[in-house]
């Protein structure tokens, strides 16, 4: 098998693992807070919980996970995180029908670990293509979470009625389907990549980034570049997660309805994901850091956009772009990143960037009610503007002087 036909391969399977493994996740996701409120006796305070044990979970795994990909390549960390998923998710199904919160809870951060590793699918498609053509192959990776998008949150019912129908909790039916759907996306990266060289094809691409090993026992903070697309990614992700958590209950606190909320949340994740195939595409023909200039204004429009009139439609604008900002943002500083280390340093340097990606992830979703009860919602919305501008001030800062052509881009590492 040639390179060419092998990346392609690769890229697709990775695709649509993504697409299988991010419908499930939805799925879950959307019911987890609802299962979560009623194992508690209808404790309010444990709606959060579910996605902050999925969050960290992935945080505490995705160093780890690079790891494994450094050592033992791509295809093995991916199908560990794929096995954690199936038995996490199968742990949860068992948890909610035998009404134990406390086999419920820590299956979702197992459910987290295996996240934390898939995640890194992004960067497995990056490694297999030259430095011109990254954006696009994370992008492509990344669009196929538009498909969990559209496809999770509507399997709930159908998966819900069917565990009824076999004589189990209906609100297991959502977890027993991601079960299937993660086994799907394991098969996807099992046998469709059989044969690829991925560390030979890696190595080959990155040989022709000529960039030396940092002597650094941590690069991504050391070099530059790789510090600026941290800082962009860790800080995009924050202020997204502020942003979206955030939206429903100031919706739903004003007297709108939940299908208005999910027209609004709806018009966000499209932002995120609908538009990644071209936002690669714009990355790599105008450079990484001229993208995330766009993908700052964009989501800090969003930010300044999303408070000012209470109507369904505008608020709808205002998400749409903090999730079209956080696609740009995070697309372009994930080939940023992948571009400004070398070979043998970038799966480590990955997972430790997504250790803060995740983290920062938690810490908005979970701090985001306890700032609007403390500031309102328009200062939440500055603090989301605030910390979505930060990356320009590294960007700024390392982009002095780089040349910015297409043809130089291998050559400087953008």
């Amino acid at each position: 098998m040639n390179d060419e036909s092998a990346v392609k391969r690769a890229t697709i399977a990775l695709m649509l693992a993504q697409a299988s493994a991010s419908s499930g996740f939805l799925a879950m996701t959307t019911i987890n807070a609802i299962v979560a409120v009623k194992m508690s006796n209808n404790n309010a305070n444990f709606a959060g919980i579910p996605s902050a044990l999925v969050l960290a979970g992935a945080s505490a795994m995705a160093y780890f996970a690079g790891l494994i990909a450094s050592r033992y390549g791509r295809r093995n960390s991916l199908l560990i995180g794929v096995s954690l998923c199936i038995v996490g998710a199968l742990l949860s199904g068992i948890g909610i029908n035998i009404n134990q919160l406390g086999l419920f809870l820590p299956s979702l951060f197992l459910f987290g670990f295996g996240r934390g590793a898939l995640d890194q699918s992004r960067y497995a498609a990056g490694d297999l293509v030259p430095a011109d053509r990254r954006a696009r192959a994370i992008s492509t990776v990344v669009w196929g979470g538009t498909f969990g998008a559209i496809i999770g949150p509507q399997l709930v019912d159908p998966t819900s009625a069917i565990a009824g129908s076999l004589g189990l909790n209906p609100d297991s039916g959502p977890a027993f389907a991601t079960v299937l759907l993660q086994i799907i996306a394991g098969l996807c990266i099992g046998l469709l990549t059989i044969g690829v060289d991925w560390k030979g094809i890696a190595q080959r691409m990155g040989a022709q980034d000529k960039i030396k090993i940092s002597s650094s026992r941590w690069p991504v903070f050391a070099i530059p570049r790789a510090r600026a697309a941290f800082i962009t990614m860790v800080c995009a992700q924050s202020a997204m997660s502020l942003m979206m958590t955030i939206i429903s209950v100031h919706m739903k606190a004003h007297g709108m309805g939940l299908n208005e909320v999910g027209n609004v949340i709806t018009a966000h994740v499209l932002g995120m994901f609908a538009f990644s195939p071209l936002v690669g595409r714009l990355a790599d023909r105008i450079g990484r850091q001229q993208t995330i200039y766009i993908g700052v204004a964009v989501l800090a429009a969003g930010c300044i956009i999303t408070p000012i009139l209470l109507l369904t439609p505008f608020i709808m604008f205002g998400e749409f772009l903090v999730g079209l900002g956080w696609s740009l943002c995070f697309v372009s500083s994930a080939a940023l990143l992948t571009n400004s280390l070398a070979p043998e340093q970038r799966a480590v340097s990955q997972g430790t960037t997504d250790v803060f990606v995740n983290a920062g992830a938690a810490i908005g979703a979970i701090s985001s009610g306890i700032l609007l009860n403390l500031l309102g919602f328009y200062l939440v919305c500055a603090f989301g503007l605030t910390v979505a501008i930060i990356p320009l001030l590294a960007v700024i800062t390392w982009g002095r002087g780089t040349p910015v052509s297409t043809s130089r881009m291998a050559a400087t590492g953008q």
